[in-house]
Formats: structure tokens, C-alpha cells, sequence
């Protein structure tokens, strides 16, 4: 096991990033313009069929370089802000569809098949609904596959605070601080599908996925606390030297030295390398009227080319995210917007 910090601008401490304004990128009028043009070009298509070449950015494509640059291969994330929420939904979801495809290819985030995540609470007292459709408190947590995108359309009246962990750093801290608790996260954990498992695979996965690993030179980090669980109860129970990894894992997460605390607004996106940072969420209260409920947009993006991972770790992603099946619908029940995928 390697025994020596990661250095990398990726491997940031919080203190580093003390305000908004310190990892922000504001988007201005050329931005905005060139968004719109390239989204009245594409108006009528089907998302799925928006690639990079189709949403001509090239206005802007020092600007969408450097943006890119930085989540991929810089510090991890960025905030950008001044993104023109306020057009209709449509427009808005296709400008936000091509700029992502500037920095890779949607990948699927459900069994429905949804290449655009409506994050917002459709929960309807579903306590086995997805996290992202309910209103309920958020663990640091990884998601799929290079890139998250997360744009705030409407917050909610309170809460909702968006929280972001360094992933690397957390290593760094572990190897320093725990280096025992280490080695068991290198080793890695079976996964339960939690029902969403693909065509062909157990209900649990039948090899371990590692927290920590490197291939070719490059670290990467995926972590689902919720799904390890679920598999330990399975199996009868969690193992005293697991379990201290995981807590150990979790309280890291949470430090004041590895974990940024925002709240997104209005026209603001957070983007983020999923390999590098852990996300999390409070609790929020929304806004009684449904017109003005907090909304958000998702998008997961696979990179060209893909990061080097851990073979582990590209199995249990995939090449495409999580694959269409009819069964499991019912979780996503209150779904309503699952379809909205087209720039009509």
C-alpha cells in the first residue's frame, strides 16, 4: 500500500477556499450570449443527440477550457455563477445540456434512464425514495462517473446547504492520522445495488470496490456508505475492523479542515470531480407553493477520455451509467419531470 501523501492541487484543505468568491467563476454577457445562440441552434433535437460539436461554443472556448481544466485536472471543482435561470425550462435544461458536453457525455443517473436529474423533493413521504428526490439530510457520498453538476434553479426557504469534502486531503489525513482504518478502505467493500443491480449481477456486489486506489499515477475515490451497509446487514453484520474504517471514514469527512459548507442560489452551479470530492446536503424546508419548490439540475458526466480507475471501479459504474430497466419504476414515483429531456 502506498505510504506517502498525495500531492495535488486536488488535495486541498478547506482553509484554502474561504469564500465563494475564491472558487467562483462568473459567467457575463458573452457567456450568456453564446449559451442562448448555441441552444436556439440545437432547439427541436433530442438531448441524447447534443454532443459538443452540435452546442458551438467556440465564442467562449478558452473560458469552457479552463473550466474544464480545473474540475478534471486543477483542484476538482468550481462554482459558476450568473447562469440565466430565469429563461423557460426548456432553454434552460439545453443550456445546460451543452455546456456539460463540453466536459463529457451524460451518462443515465436512474433505472428510467434520465440524463438530466431533477433534484428536488418528489419524495411524498417515500422513505425508500432516491436521495436526490427527497428533502432529507445528505451523507458525504460519491456519485457517477468524472464529473457532478449541480445547478440551482430555486433553493428552498431554509437548509439545503451544500456541503464538499476533499477526497484526497481526507487520504492524506487517514495515512497521517489512521493508517490501519486506511488500509481496510484501500482493501475496499462489497456493494448491495440497493434493487438497481444490471442485467446479470447478484444483488450484492460479488467483488470488493476499494475507497482509495490509484492506477496509472492517478487517485480516485468512490464512497456509498448507505450501500456498504445494507450489504454488511445482508451478511449478517458489520466486522468490528470495517466498521472503525467507515466511522473513521465518515468523521474525516465532516472535519472543518476537509469540508467546504455553501449554499447554492439562483442561477448558481456547482461542478465537481467525483473522483476527488465527496458531496453531502442538509435537510431543507421548501416552499409551500409547488410553483417555487427547490430545484435543482443534475448531470453526471463520463469525461473523453475517461479517468484511468481501478477495474473495480469502472465495473461498478459502468460504461454508461445506471442502464434502463423497466423493473424498480416504483422508487421514482412523483418522477414527474423524468421525461423532460428534449429542447422543444
Amino acid at each position: 500500500m502506498p505510504g506517502t501523501p498525495i500531492r495535488h492541487a486536488a488535495a486541498w484543505m478547506a482553509r484554502d477556499y474561504p469564500t465563494k468568491d475564491s472558487f467562483a467563476f462568473d459567467l457575463g454577457a458573452r457567456h450568456v450570449a453564446a449559451l442562448e445562440k448555441a441552444a436556439a441552434a440545437v432547439r427541436g433535437r433530442r438531448m441524447e443527440d447534443i454532443g459538443p460539436d452540435a452546442f458551438d461554443l467556440s465564442a467562449i472556448a478558452e473560458d469552457v477550457a479552463r473550466v474544464r481544466d480545473t474540475v478534471l485536472h486543477g483542484r476538482g471543482f468550481l462554482l459558476l455563477r450568473g447562469f440565466p435561470v430565469d429563461r423557460d425550462l426548456d432553454t434552460v435544461m439545453a443550456m445546460y445540456w451543452g455546456l456539460g458536453a463540453h466536459l463529457g457525455r451524460a451518462v443515465s443517473q436512474s433505472l428510467m434512464g434520465d440524463r438530466i436529474g431533477h433534484v428536488l423533493d418528489a419524495s411524498r413521504g417515500n422513505e425508500h425514495a432516491r436521495g436526490y428526490r427527497s428533502a432529507r439530510e445528505l451523507d458525504p457520498h460519491t456519485d457517477s462517473d468524472d464529473v457532478v453538476g449541480l445547478l440551482c434553479l430555486r433553493p428552498g426557504i431554509e437548509g439545503g446547504e451544500s456541503l464538499l469534502s476533499c477526497a484526497l486531503h481526507m487520504h492524506n489525513v487517514l495515512l497521517a492520522e489512521a493508517p490501519d482504518q486506511l488500509r481496510v478502505l484501500n482493501r475496499g467493500f462489497h456493494y448491495h445495488w440497493n434493487g438497481e443491480e444490471p442485467e446479470g449481477e447478484p444483488p450484492i456486489t460479488s467483488y470488493p470496490i476499494p475507497v482509495f486506489s490509484e492506477q496509472e499515477g492517478t487517485w480516485s475515490t468512490v464512497y456509498l456508505r448507505h450501500f456498504i451497509n445494507k450489504a454488511f446487514d445482508e451478511a449478517g453484520g458489520t466486522p468490528d475492523e470495517d466498521k472503525a474504517a467507515l466511522d473513521a471514514m465518515d468523521a474525516v469527512a465532516r472535519r472543518d479542515d476537509v469540508q467546504l459548507r455553501f449554499r447554492l442560489e439562483a442561477g448558481e452551479a456547482i461542478l465537481f470531480n467525483n473522483y476527488t470530492c465527496l458531496h453531502a446536503r442538509t435537510s431543507f424546508v421548501d416552499h409551500p407553493d409547488q410553483g417555487r419548490h427547490r430545484h435543482l439540475l443534475r448531470l453526471w458526466l463520463q469525461a473523453r477520455p475517461p479517468r484511468p480507475v481501478h477495474p473495480a471501479v469502472r465495473r461498478y459504474y459502468g460504461t454508461d451509467g445506471m442502464p434502463f430497466q423497466a423493473r424498480g419504476a416504483a422508487r421514482y414515483a412523483g418522477d414527474t419531470m423524468a421525461g423532460s429531456v428534449s429542447a422543444a
